[in-house]
């Protein structure tokens, strides 16, 4: 579990710093560390498919497997708190209906015309001043630095206490969270 979660996290912290716009493009359906690289980029461009043929879903809590490599970070970051819970506790499948209506696609396109749309929408915002694409990501990546950083640090330790082979009580585990809050 460890290595896994080391090269997640190194992954998704790469993503989300990267100096260069990162464009995802989503074609199908995603799950578990595949929606977080797709919450991790900057722009999402989506085929136009029905929900059986494109969803996200982040099943991590329903098969037991612990959020981390920012699998609590991430949706937070592209959703909001309300929205973060509800994905990570129900465990839906998530379409391209629901994500529109929440303005989480940057486009959506026909799935036969994805790729050169995209292409061509990459191509507009390239077309921008080179400092006017950098500097805005960077200041948004320097203002969010320490967060994020303090955030995949916190998954890493409630991660480390989950999958302790040491079953906590109740009480112990109170005792863990009243400490993270202190």
């Amino acid at each position: 579990v460890k290595l896994v979660t080391t090269w997640g996290r190194k992954v998704t912290y790469k993503i989300l710093t990267m100096k260069k716009i990162v464009f995802t493009q989503v074609q199908g359906i995603a799950v578990g560390f595949g929606v977080l690289m797709i919450l991790a980029s900057d722009l999402r461009i989506f085929a136009d498919r029905p929900k059986e043929e494109l969803y996200i879903n982040l099943p991590e809590l329903k098969i037991g497997a612990f959020p981390q490599t920012g699998a609590t970070l991430l949706p937070l970051l592209a959703f909001g708190l309300s929205y973060a819970k509800y994905l990570l506790y129900s465990a839906d499948k998530v379409g391209l209906e629901e994500l529109k209506n929440i303005n989480f696609p940057a486009r959506v396109f026909p799935l036969e015309k994805l790729n050169e749309e995209t292409y061509s929408f990459v191509k507009e915002i390239a077309k921008y001043q080179k400092e006017f694409l950098l500097f805005p990501k960077a200041m948004l990546n320097i203002m969010n630095k320490s967060y994020i950083k303090e955030c995949l640090d916190l998954e890493d330790k409630c991660g480390l206490e989950a999958y302790s082979p040491q079953k906590k009580s109740m009480e112990e585990l109170d005792t863990f969270i009243k400490e993270l809050y202190e």
